[in-house]
């Protein structure tokens, strides 16, 4: 089974031309099968290999994650005929949570902060633009120079599945890239110092130093792409544009940021309440 596995993941990154980081999740997906004690696919071996990663207290969206990877690699055992079978993990449910995102109040904190040195001047460069484009963050960390075309206003990324996509900038993005970018002379539009990709980690870092002098929690980059997302249709964005804009393959993705924040929920209940219209008469 080790062998075919292998073989399956040369054909993933070879022939299919995956990612380092789509590899890793399906090296991690097998590896945690093999944990559970499995030494060949069958129904129990499965069913176990499910029950062990939730016994070491995985929440049901991280168990999901690795039956997905498994189920990728039984796929691909059925279609390429080393298994007559095909076995397919079903997903857990999933416990629904409302997921945060930024204030109005909030964001124009974040817009008005003066960084000082060139750690806080980048951290900041990079939320501005997140907050304009809505961008995963390794969209941008992996953002060139000559990837942004300030007369055309718009920005050309590599998102997931190496799948390039252009998308629009504001001219309050051109301003502050135009001037950020007088800082250094590096390739990256966010590089590290010396002008190499800069690391996730020390990004996140930063970024926790001006949230702090903020007095804003750190919820993580991928909300201010929730909030992006959210703002965009609360101020009547379309969805399949907002799809395009994400870079999502399928529209049921895009629909998760469809919730509705608390506030529009309050402020459209005091115009619809029953009770308050029929006080007044």
């Amino acid at each position: 089974m080790d062998k075919l596995f292998a073989l399956f993941l040369k054909e993933k990154e070879y022939l299919q031309n995956c990612t380092p980081n789509t590899i890793k999740f399906l090296k991690c997906s097998y590896n945690a099968f093999r944990r559970s004690g499995a030494t060949e696919i069958t129904k129990s071996s499965l069913i176990e290999f499910v029950v062990n990663i939730r016994q070491r207290g995985l929440s049901a969206k991280s168990c999901n994650d690795y039956i997905a990877g498994m189920n990728t690699f039984l796929k691909w055992l059925h279609e390429n005929e080393y298994a007559s079978e095909l076995f397919k993990i079903p997903r857990m449910k999933e416990e629904k949570k409302i997921l945060p995102s930024f204030s109005d109040q909030e964001l124009q904190r974040i817009i008005s902060y003066k960084p000082k040195g060139f750690g806080q001047i980048r951290a900041h460069a990079v939320l501005l633009t997140l907050i304009d484009t809505g961008c995963r963050i390794n969209e941008l960390l992996t953002l060139k120079k000559d990837n942004v075309d300030f007369d055309n206003l718009l920005m050309k990324v590599m998102g997931k599945g190496r799948k390039e996509r252009i998308i629009p900038i504001s001219l309050e993005l051109r301003k502050v890239l135009f001037k950020y970018l007088q800082k250094h002379e590096y390739d990256f539009v966010f590089p590290a110092r010396e002008g190499t990709l800069l690391n996730h980690q020390n990004l996140a870092r930063d970024a926790k130093i001006l949230f702090k002098n903020l007095g804003i929690p750190f919820l993580g980059f991928h909300t201010f792409r929730r909030t992006f997302a959210r703002q965009y249709l609360k101020h009547g964005g379309n969805l399949v544009y907002l799809q395009k804009t994400l870079g999502h393959s399928r529209l049921e993705t895009t629909r998760i940021y469809l919730d509705v924040e608390t506030e529009d929920l309050q402020r459209t209940h005091l115009k619809t309440s029953i009770l308050s219209r029929l006080k007044r008469t």
